[in-house]
């Protein structure tokens, strides 16, 4: 298993911790993982609206995706492709200045904006 935080995740790894959350998870009462799946769901829905912020839309997919691995098998593969890309963008701009770290974000923040503001 892979301890380096700059690692990308086999599919192994994340395939290996998801079986061992889901052991836990199959262990709780139905009610409790509705909610889990729901919540699932919701976060799922908020990364998505959250998506042109890598660093705010990935981690809340990565959130989803864990939570709806616990119950579909489906959503492993996306939680690998999710996580492989946080690492990825965190990456990319751990070498950068700060300051360009805040005008990259300021001109997603802009191009955003102006594609709301078009569509509203």
């Amino acid at each position: 298993m892979n301890t380096d935080s700059t690692a990308v995740p086999t599919v192994d790894d994340v395939r290996r911790r998801v079986l061992e959350r889901r052991e836990r998870h199959h262990n709780r009462s139905v009610p409790i993982r509705a909610l889990v799946v729901v919540g699932g769901i919701a976060l799922g829905v908020a990364a998505v609206a959250l998506f042109w912020a890598p660093e705010l839309g990935l981690p809340l997919l990565i959130v989803s995706l864990r939570l709806l691995a616990l119950e579909f098998d489906r959503a492993i593969p996306a939680q690998v492709w999710a996580e492989r890309r946080l690492i990825r963008v965190r990456a990319w701009l751990k070498g950068d200045s700060r300051a360009k770290q805040i005008t990259i974000w300021v001109v997603v923040g802009l191009i955003a904006a102006a594609v709301l503001l078009r569509f509203m």
